[in-house]
């Protein structure tokens, strides 16, 4: 009997694993539609930065205010993302929603105070979680949800000290 329950699991993992799409890139996500991975909007975030009596605020700007890739908040997709072994994905990728300008979208990536103090970012980081689906491959989901606005999932390095003056995003927006 044990051998046979040990039998049905190692199938239904065999078969669970190959109903996932392996994605082609490493660190770079993917949304599942009809059982094909397709790209989101993969665009050069430009590094820029501004400065106040309040502190400084340094985000990645895109020129236009929308993105091309639109999901429903009450039908996502699944996003998937393969990351190398060992890599917990939560500590590499954030979600960032858009300030959205007449001249487009920033994603901001740090917030300081007048004397460099880092601020709460809790209202831009999007809270979200990675579920693993086969080796390497994670399911990306939002934890409570995902309001109405444009989003890009951003490389968490991004978001810290070591920022590039250009950065590839993968953006999309909710409608």
């Amino acid at each position: 009997m044990k051998a046979i329950l040990i039998s049905c699991l190692l199938i239904s993992v065999a078969c669970f694993s190959q109903d996932v799409p392996i994605p082609e890139f490493t660190g770079r996500p993917y949304f599942l539609k009809e059982n094909v991975l397709n790209n989101f909007e993969r665009v050069d975030g430009a590094l820029s930065a501004t400065a106040g009596l309040k502190g400084m605020v340094t985000f990645y700007g895109v020129p236009s205010a929308k993105s091309e890739v639109r999901f429903s908040s009450t039908s996502m997709p699944i996003i998937l993302i393969k990351v190398d072994a060992g890599v917990d994905p939560a500590e590499v990728f954030s979600v960032v929603r858009a300030d959205v300008k007449k001249k487009g979208r920033e994603f901001i990536v740090r917030k300081t105070d007048r004397r460099n103090a880092v601020q709460d970012m809790s209202d831009i980081i999007v809270k979200a979680s990675f579920k693993k689906k086969s080796e390497g491959i994670y399911e990306l989901s939002f934890e409570g949800g995902i309001t109405a606005g444009e989003y890009a999932v951003i490389s968490s390095a991004e978001t810290n000290n070591s920022m590039a003056l250009k950065s590839k995003i993968s953006c999309f927006g909710i409608d």
